[in-house]
């Protein structure tokens, strides 16, 4: 199991697979080892941490009127615009990177280095690997690379839970037969929960907290589950959106898309955030769940285990981001603001929409 790059030094290493762990992987080796080779099948979207204006991505895209825009938008129309923008940055084609895939149907691989490390050669992308020799490796485009010291497998995880004898645990492929990935239908009473047991395009621990709080409203009896038709039918139909949206492979059995998710349990727990029932209220607060980044204290202003300091996390954030940033000297340009140029972009075509609806 690798652990650190310790003891690869001067070594020729193959990753076989392209994910977010071979990426953070291949960064390190690269700088000790004297090549590092990336088997990879169908290839994939690298996708910066950072954005154009210098902040992280998801304290930009994990925004609600974000979201909801592009969810809006045509499938199409959103992944051309996002893969223009990516491979203006770094044509992937260049690299034999370029997947014959849309942007969203595969989890991106997030990584500011690998870019650079392909370009000075230091990491390289193969294809799939035919067979190993005794000295090294064949792919199936042909090539050959002689003298490989390590081959490291970051081809994800396998989902099982061999200690639960019951066979509604048992998985095949990643496919869980959860409900909401959290609780087995027909196990009752229904006192065991599944945490964390799922892969959103975010922070996996704030959902991993929402889940634990909607278990413990379960356990309590504040809250009921529906039936197990019920139950198994929207694991059905969690499937076939599945199918349809992402790629057919074990690792998006459990995707899910992070606000969206989010709500959904929240919506259970009712501790959803009620922006509409804010705007006359406390039009403050409402413009920043809508505009701001979606932070975990959005699920703390109501409902079971509200927090009185929930409402001040919220309209601190951007001071909370930017802050850390900056210099002892006067700044004055404030990185925060290019955020809220998309969001004035934003709000403008959803009241465009509104008024050609109510038109």
């Amino acid at each position: 199991m690798y652990k650190s790059s310790a003891g690869f030094e001067k070594k020729r290493v193959l990753l076989v697979g392209l994910g977010n762990t071979c990426g953070d992987v291949a960064t390190e080796l690269a700088n000790v080892c004297d090549q590092v080779f990336i088997s990879t099948r169908r290839g994939s979207w690298i996708t910066p941490r950072l954005t154009d204006g210098g902040l992280t991505r998801d304290s930009l895209v994990k925004r609600r009127y974000v979201n909801a825009l592009y969810n809006a938008e045509p499938r199409f129309v959103k992944n051309y615009l996002l893969e223009r923008k990516l491979t203006r940055n770094f044509d992937h084609s260049l690299y034999g990177l370029k997947p014959n895939h849309y942007f969203d149907a595969q989890h991106p691989l997030t990584n500011d280095e690998l870019p650079k490390l392909l370009a000075s050669g230091r990491v390289t992308i193969k294809g799939d690997v035919k067979f190993v020799s005794d000295n090294g490796v064949f792919f199936e485009d042909g090539s050959y690379e002689d003298n490989i010291d390590v081959i490291i497998y970051t081809t994800g995880y396998k989902i099982e839970f061999p200690f639960l004898k019951h066979p509604s645990y048992k998985v095949h492929d990643n496919l869980t037969n959860l409900y909401k990935f959290v609780f087995a239908p027909d196990v009752k009473p229904h006192t065991l929960a599944i945490i964390g047991c799922i892969q959103p395009y975010g922070s996996l621990l704030p959902v991993s907290e929402l889940q634990s709080r909607w278990a413990v409203t379960v356990f309590k009896g504040e809250r009921s589950l529906p039936n197990e038709t019920q139950m198994q039918n929207e694991i059905h139909q969690m499937r076939i959106h599945t199918a349809s949206r992402y790629l057919n492979s074990p690792r998006h059995a459990v995707q899910v898309e992070w606000i969206d998710y989010m709500d959904e349990i929240a919506r259970l727990i009712g501790c959803k955030p009620e922006w509409g029932k804010l705007i006359l209220k406390d039009p403050r607060l409402a413009a920043s769940i809508v505009f701001g980044p979606c932070i975990p204290s959005q699920y703390r202003l109501t409902g079971r285990g509200s927090w009185s300091g929930a409402r001040a996390a919220i309209l601190t954030t951007s001071d909370r981001m930017v802050g850390p940033l900056k210099s002892g000297l006067a700044q004055k340009n404030d990185p925060y603001m290019a955020s809220y140029i998309p969001m004035i972009l934003g709000l403008i075509m959803v009241v465009a929409c509104l008024v050609l609806y109510v038109a």
